[in-house]
Parts: structure tokens; sequence; C-alpha cells
């Protein structure tokens, strides 16, 4: 028998909808810190809607690594340690370095003109972390788009949110837009060559060391906070 979503069914799922990306953009944007507790009840008042949608949301972002539960079954925010931070970016430099390698089959000149549009405008954030960031992801999601693998995307969009309070962080605290040997044009410039080997190349080093260069700004933090 063929499934009818009846109204109360879709009011429910466009509300876990809401909860779920309005508690990531919280976390991304680092409005919830890391190891903050999320209490699906305040949540569900704040939001103005029942607590079963929240809950749903919340064991969603579970699954994704966003949130960990405690033994105690209180739901926290995920804390990246460095090595976690690592882990991540080495992910990352293996399935973007994939994703540029097919992007240059791709690539076209209307391609290249918007994402040396997106570094001008990334070159003009100076002193504004949370634009940067944004402008950083958009230049990347923008580039593996190209690949034309949906699934492939979908993994490196949840990696790098994943990361983005880190950046934040990072920026924030060193007041420079980029990492020392990770600058973005490099990528467009092998991207524009056409040579698929030699973007994915790129790509991986660049996202490897920007990880190596956040992990240890995660390690000195800790250090001057012990």
């Amino acid at each position: 028998m063929e499934f009818q979503m009846t109204q109360e069914t879709r009011i429910n799922h466009t509300a876990q909808a809401r909860a779920y990306h309005f508690l990531k953009n919280e976390i991304c944007a680092g409005r919830l810190s890391a190891s903050e507790m999320v209490d699906a009840q305040s949540i569900s008042k704040q939001l103005q809607m029942s607590r079963v949608p929240v809950r749903e949301a919340i064991f969603q972002l579970i699954a994704e690594g966003f949130l960990s539960v405690l033994p105690n079954r209180r739901v926290i925010v995920t804390q990246l340690g460095p090595d976690k931070i690592e882990e991540i970016f080495e992910m990352r430099a293996v399935l973007e370095g994939l994703a540029a390698r097919r992007a240059s089959y791709y690539v076209n000149a209307e391609t290249i003109v918007n994402l040396r549009f997106i570094l001008q405008r990334m070159r003009l954030a100076e002193r504004q972390p949370d634009v940067w960031v944004q402008l950083h992801a958009e230049f990347h999601s923008v580039l593996c788009t190209l690949a034309g693998y949906p699934s492939l995307l979908a993994e490196i969009q949840r990696l790098h949110s994943m990361i983005q309070p880190y950046l934040r962080l990072y920026y924030t605290a060193y007041e420079r837009l980029e990492m020392k040997t990770a600058e973005h044009q490099i990528l467009v410039d092998a991207l524009q060559s056409g040579d698929g080997a030699l973007i994915e190349a790129k790509m991986r080093d660049h996202i490897s060391t920007a990880g190596r260069e956040l992990a240890n700004y995660s390690r000195e933090l800790g250090v001057k906070r012990a």
C-alpha cells in the first residue's frame, strides 16, 4: 500500500527540518559552543513547537556528529580535539581532491570568473571572520559542485560544517584571511590549467596544510587553558 503523508506528518516533518537547520546553524556559527548542553524542551520553547520534532532533529544531528550523548544521557555540542580536527581535514583532503579532479573536466570560463570574484570578496572581508568563513565555504562548494557527484558534495559539506566554528576561532585569534601556504588563488590557477592531477594534488595539499595549522592552534589553545 502506497504511503500517503497526512497533514500532521507534513507539519511534524517541516517542524523537524526547521529545528534541524536552526540547531545546525547555531552550532556552525559558534553560538552553541563546544560541550554546551542542548535541551530539547528549551529549544522547543524558543522555536514555539512541540518537543517531538526537536528531539528528532537532535537525533539527526547526533547521527551526523554535530551533537554527542554523554553517559548521563545529556546531549552536548560535539567538541573536536586536535586529533579529530586533523582526521576531518585528512578526510576532506581526499574527498575534495577527488571532487577537484572531476571539476577540472567540466570547468569553464564562467566558473573561473565566479571563483575569482569570491576570492576578491574574501580579500575584502578583512577583520570579518564570520563573512570570510561563509565565503570560504561558498568557494569550496562552487568548486566541488562541479564534480557532479551529489553524495560526495553532501559529505564534503557535512565535514566542512563541522569545522566552521574552529575556523572562526582561528581567524578571530590571528586576524588574517589565509592560513600560511594554504592560499586559494593557487587552487583557481590549477583548476584553470585543466590538469586534473595537478588540481587534485594542490587541493589535497591545501586542505591538509590548513588542517595541520588549525589542529596546532587547537593544541596551543588547550595548553593555554590548562
